[in-house]
């Protein structure tokens, strides 16, 4: 692994452009498949593709690496890694965005980015800010309680039972993508073409992408589960020191009627 992490340094670094650097490694004897902000590579050395942010950390992601191709200054500055610790950066775009959707389908529109370009309004500036554990803690607590929320409310869960039954309907619809995500895998390992095994690798990942929405949804279930027995739990704590204390009420008002009669 340590091999490929050089390679992949070393693509970066001779390499003035993005394409440069696929290139480079094509010379390597590597392909590479970029899918969203996740670059994975076919190498010489391990049948498996790689994802490189999962194998080698958030340096390795398309964005960083572009940024480490183009503006390595910049990188350099702000969001290179020291002594092994996560630097926590976003990149804040000061400026008009743009659509690229649009910029592939109108030639209006890509008139209108010209002209943003010849006014001095593009490219954006960039610049990063810090952002702490804490703050992508809070981030994660919120998206997960919105899930939550969103299964009850659409499913219209009103008891522990009503979530695990849900769990259980979504063990069921995902168990069957995973057996026909592992055919596709021996499938990949026995294709002796790259359009082949570029093709079943597409499909792999979309069966992924569904299967992880799915667990998804299932971890959700499990959460919901898990506070509605929390809240059981004190409930039965609640109605004990209820009891307990009315108990406790009624003995100290035997007491106390007991003492008046002595006196």
């Amino acid at each position: 692994m340590e091999l490929i992490k050089a390679d992949i340094d070393e693509a970066i670094k001779e390499a003035t452009k993005y394409q440069e650097f696929v290139d480079i490694l094509a010379f390597k004897g590597y392909y590479i498949k970029k899918s969203n902000n996740v670059i994975s590579v076919s190498t010489p050395y391990y049948n498996r593709n790689i994802r490189l942010s999962r194998a080698f950390g958030e340096d390795y992601t398309f964005d960083n690496i572009k940024t480490r191709i183009y503006q390595p200054t910049l990188y350099d500055r702000y969001l290179k890694r020291t002594n092994n610790e996560k630097v926590y950066k976003i990149k804040i775009y000061d400026g008009i965005k743009i659509d690229q959707e649009k910029l592939k389908k109108s030639s209006f529109y890509r008139l209108y980015v010209y002209y943003l370009y010849l006014l001095g309004k593009l490219p954006p500036k960039i610049h990063y800010e810090e952002r702490t554990k804490e703050y992508y803690k809070e981030i994660d607590k919120f998206n997960k309680l919105a899930d939550e929320m969103n299964l009850i409310c659409t499913y219209n869960l009103n008891s522990k039972d009503d979530a695990q039954n849900l769990r259980m309907n979504y063990i069921a619809e995902v168990t069957p993508l995973k057996a026909e995500r592992e055919k596709l895998r021996e499938l990949y390992k026995k294709a002796d073409n790259e359009a082949d095994k570029t093709i079943i690798q597409a499909k792999i990942d979309i069966l992924t992408e569904d299967i992880n929405k799915i667990n998804s949804k299932i971890q959700t279930c499990k959460r919901i589960i898990t506070k509605a027995e929390k809240g059981e739990k004190e409930a039965i704590l609640i109605k004990n020191r209820v009891s307990e204390n009315q108990l406790n009420n009624e003995q100290e008002n035997i007491k106390n009627k007991d003492r008046k009669r002595i006196r």
